[in-house]
């Protein structure tokens, strides 16, 4: 019995390691992005930097952009990411982002708000480094001259992990 106490607290250290192991220290993602706002469709892209802070937590910067002939839209926010990682392939996350939101008229008026992301989705991991972006669905909410608008956001893209903690 005493062989036995000695052997799980030798082994369960180092489980408890090699999970910790395996999450990243950054994530980078990158692809493309659609908001649909003011009833108009908006093409563009989205780029995060994610610091992991442990396995459930990481610290996100989010910017994008977004475009409609003439308009754009952009947007730049920080906030909290959670994660639910396991050892399976698939794992989902969401966040709760905050920031400024830049607005560009088609007569080429430039407008600055508040801006709120609420989101989530779901990464596929191809290896340890890759994983694929399936989809990421957000609520943007901007405030801008005085007015609010809510306006879904979904994206899809590649994530690039870095180092190990």
């Amino acid at each position: 019995m005493l062989a036995l106490a000695f052997a799980l607290c030798g082994v369960i250290p180092l489980w408890s390691q090699e999970q910790e192991h395996e999450v990243p220290k950054a994530e980078l993602v990158a692809g493309y992005s659609y908001l649909r706002s003011s009833n108009t469709d908006f093409n563009g892209w989205k780029a995060s930097l994610v610091g992991n802070v442990n396995r459930w937590l990481g610290i996100a910067a989010d910017f994008d952009g977004h475009y409609a002939g003439e308009e754009s839209e952009h947007s730049i926010t920080f906030g909290p990411e959670f994660v639910l990682r396991t050892r399976k392939k698939w794992t989902p996350f969401g966040y709760t982002l905050f920031g400024v939101a830049i607005e560009k008229s088609a007569s080429g008026e430039t407008e600055h708000g508040f801006a709120t992301e609420l989101g989530g989705g779901l990464d596929y991991e191809v290896s340890h480094k890759l994983a694929l972006r399936v989809f990421d669905a957000t609520a943007s909410i901007t405030h801008i001259g005085g007015e609010t608008h809510v306006s879904p956001k979904l994206a899809f893209g590649v994530v690039l992990s870095f180092g190990r903690k």
